[in-house]
């Protein structure tokens, strides 16, 4: 190795323990290189504004974290729903409906899947896609007979159905 090559390969260890050391403090004093997600009432405020395209961003970010910390992300995904609702975006709104209710079962809340599946085909109905809609009625009519569904929650569905 010549002595310029030598320099070279120093120089770039040494940055990158540097680098590595600078990371690795602030990683102790809480801080990371990707943004911490948004609080949802920080979220619900840019919504609040008309600020659509950064809550919808903020709201998947939020999802994302939720997910992988084994929360559930139910709200941050209603969120979402509505800011994709607000912005035209029904079947996208719809589709984060659809996840909500997929969520919800995982975490055993039928009560929140219940409501997403009707939002959801709501919209579906909207968009005169029919055999969304009827995929759906299908897994309302299923959880409807569910006991772990509170009745008042179930009360509300029934009301709202339109049975054909």
């Amino acid at each position: 190795m010549t002595r310029r090559t030598c320099r070279l390969a120093l120089g770039f260890l040494v940055a990158t323990a540097v680098g590595a050391s600078l990371a690795s403090s602030a990683n102790a004093q809480g801080m990371s290189r990707e943004a911490k997600p948004m609080a949802l009432e920080d979220v619900q405020r840019l919504t609040d504004a008309g600020q659509f395209e950064a809550a919808g961003q903020a709201y998947k970010a939020i999802i994302t974290q939720q997910f992988e910390a084994g929360v559930s992300p139910a709200a941050a995904l209603r969120g979402l729903a509505t800011v994709e609702f607000l912005q035209d975006n029904k079947f996208r709104a719809a589709a984060a409906l659809d996840e909500l209710a997929s969520r919800a079962a995982e975490f055993g809340d039928p009560a929140t899947q219940i409501g997403a599946l009707l939002d959801a085909a709501l919209l579906y109905q909207e968009m005169g896609r029919r055999s969304e809609v009827a995929q759906r009625a299908v897994r309302i009519r299923r959880l409807l007979q569910s006991p772990a569904l509170p009745s008042a929650v179930r009360d509300d569905v029934r009301s709202r159905l339109v049975e054909r």
